[in-house]
């Protein structure tokens, strides 16, 4: 006898048909599974209706040599204005490159295309800091993105944590010391 349970009830199957209904269950889940992964993110941080994707060479990128990213835009709604600003990390130059790009009035997944030329003069770890801007509905909403840039035989740096041993405070307590810089005011 085989017993399945759905839905606060036990069914009782025989074993002849207990194959041929794990067979079914199977496939039903599997549909349904699939049904729920298409299903669209009911909620989820707000941000702006547009998606943001890039495409680099394929090859490994080199110090002192020019290379083009291009960034694509596609807006998921009828925008009234979309500005992208593109921030380079220390280290990257571009003479492509411009202060702000604004596509104005767009309808609904209408692609929108930034080719920057780029060239890093040293071998490093760098980033290109992308923000979105759009304008719809009466609702001004933003998405950001980093796209990371590794130029030269590096390897990526390790999260940033201290050096520093963890001593104990006079509760008990750990301490790490972190690295800072003093400021003046």
């Amino acid at each position: 006898m085989c017993k399945y349970r759905l839905i606060k009830r036990e069914y009782v199957m025989p074993d002849a048909s207990s194959h041929a209904l794990n067979r079914v269950l199977v496939l039903c889940i599997g549909l349904l599974v699939a049904q729920l992964a298409a299903m669209p993110l009911l909620y989820g941080k707000p941000q702006a209706p547009v998606l943001i994707e890039y495409e680099l060479p394929e090859i490994q990128l080199q110090p002192a040599t020019q290379f083009s990213l291009m960034l694509k835009l596609q807006n998921t709604v009828d925008v009234d204005d979309l500005l992208v600003n593109v921030r380079l990390s220390e280290g990257l130059e571009s003479a492509s490159l411009q202060a702000g790009y604004n596509f104005g009035v767009m309808p609904k997944y209408q692609q929108s295309l930034i080719h920057i030329d780029l060239s890093a003069a040293i071998a490093g770890q760098y980033r290109l800091y992308v923000t979105a801007i759009v304008d719809y509905s009466g609702q001004r909403q933003s998405r950001v993105m980093v796209i990371p840039l590794l130029v030269g035989n590096v390897i990526p740096q390790a999260l940033h944590k201290s050096s520093a041993p963890v001593t104990q405070d006079a509760a008990g307590r750990a301490i790490i010391s972190m690295p800072a810089k003093a400021v003046s005011p």
